[in-house]
């Protein structure tokens, strides 16, 4: 349980997730290809977009029920 929270840590703060010292990215969104303090190399995993798609999914979903909803109670008048 500890190590699931130094991990959310390390990740908030942008730092290696092996180590917690070195930066993951050198500026905006050009990732270190490995980590300056610990040599870790940062790769992407495969499925890595899913997270993306799930965001996007359910922002359309929620945008399209607010418009919907109160248009289907107004025309069920």
């Amino acid at each position: 349980m500890n190590s699931f929270f130094t991990g959310l840590i390390r990740a908030f703060f942008l730092r290696c997730p092996n180590c917690g010292k070195g930066k993951l990215f050198r500026r905006g969104y050009t990732m270190y290809e490995k980590c300056p303090a610990c040599g870790w190399r940062f790769e992407r995993e495969s499925g890595y977009w899913t997270g993306a798609i799930a965001l996007n999914l359910v922002v359309t979903e929620l945008l399209i029920a607010i418009v919907v909803v109160p248009l289907a109670t107004w025309l069920a008048l």
